[in-house]
């Protein structure tokens, strides 16, 4: 959609509201109380002090890699994320949040599908993820782990795939052999009036 457009002319929805300026800190989706902003090299992102989730805004998470490319720079940014919350919270309670942009709920991915990681994203908006998610996080980051999540993920997406021309494949080859059953071939007398009608028009 355009950006001018306040509703989409295919659906009818109305479009979500802007993000917030960048010089104001979404609310928590957990808590809802007002984030900060908080540096991870050169990503700044909205961080719960009292929950430590944090929020990034959309392509914030994929340029995160970057803005840690060294070791150094994603162990800094460990230490001051623990040194903000002082017990990491359980992350195994699932909770569906809402998006603190657009107040839609938000869908739980796995980071790169193989991770582990869990996030909450709202498409278009960005990502939010609880304190023990975001830690793990940056630890891929620190420990160089991340092109090993993400050759996994590809590989598992080739295997994906592969199972599913397997499973097309097969299917082919069901229909195939009952085709005889299907569209069974005509009888004798069927065959002999076939000829009839065939001779008819050749005289």
């Amino acid at each position: 959609m355009s950006s001018v457009q306040a509703v989409c002319p295919h659906c009818g929805r109305h479009a979500p509201p802007a993000r917030p300026p960048h010089d104001v800190p979404v609310s928590c989706p957990s808590c809802r109380r007002q984030a900060v902003f908080v540096p991870f090299g050169t990503v700044k992102v909205d961080h719960c002090r009292r929950c430590g989730g944090t929020w990034f805004d959309e392509g914030e998470i994929e340029a995160l890699p970057a803005g840690l490319s060294e070791a150094d720079a994603a162990t800094n940014a460990l230490a001051t994320l623990r040194s903000l919350v002082s017990l990491e919270r359980d992350s195994d309670v699932v909770k569906y949040l809402d998006c603190p942009v657009c107040d839609r709920q938000m869908l739980r991915r796995n980071y790169e599908d193989v991770s582990g990681v869990i996030l909450n994203r709202c498409v278009g908006h960005g990502a939010w993820l609880d304190h023990v998610n975001t830690i793990a996080l940056l630890k891929l980051i620190a420990e160089g782990r991340l092109p090993e999540v993400r050759e996994r993920a590809q590989a598992a997406a080739r295997a994906s795939a592969e199972w599913d021309r397997a499973d097309h494949d097969a299917t082919s080859l069901e229909r195939l052999s009952t085709w005889p059953q299907r569209f069974p071939l005509p009888d004798a007398s069927t065959r002999l009036l076939v000829r009839v009608l065939l001779g008819f028009f050749d005289g």
